[in-house]
């Protein structure tokens, strides 16, 4: 961002202004704006994010639903994790991984072999 403060500087004010320095461009963005950024370690699908706003009670009543949605997780991450091992011992082993959003949930869906150098996705089918 301090990259774009400078170019902004620059087309407003050409030579007529002084842009103040990185670290006092950091010091007033951080302590008089109280902004910061966060890159979270690792993305939340839609589901598991929904499950966390709710209530107590809420939360109750869709314990199972998110035990067969975690479960179905550790399946697919297990299944992808094998077919990359696969891929790295075996030359003429392809996997392509895809994540497909629908309104009501995220689906990972493995495609463990594909024999052809483009492959095409015509439809995708609910689940």
């Amino acid at each position: 961002m301090y990259e774009l403060y400078l170019e902004n500087c620059t087309k407003k004010f050409n030579d007529n202004y002084q842009p103040v320095s990185a670290s006092v461009y950091r010091q007033i963005f951080n302590e008089e704006f109280n902004l910061g950024f966060y890159k979270p370690k690792k993305d939340q699908c839609g589901e598991c994010s929904k499950y966390d706003l709710m209530t107590s009670t809420e939360k109750e009543g869709h314990r199972v639903e998110l035990e067969e949605h975690l479960a179905r997780n550790e399946e697919a991450q297990r299944a992808k994790a094998t077919d990359k091992q696969r891929a790295c011992e075996n030359a003429s082993f392809r996997s392509v991984t895809f994540f497909a959003v629908s309104p009501s949930s995220t689906v990972v869906r493995c495609i463990p072999h594909v024999r052809q150098a483009k492959v095409v996705l015509l439809q995708l089918h609910s689940i």
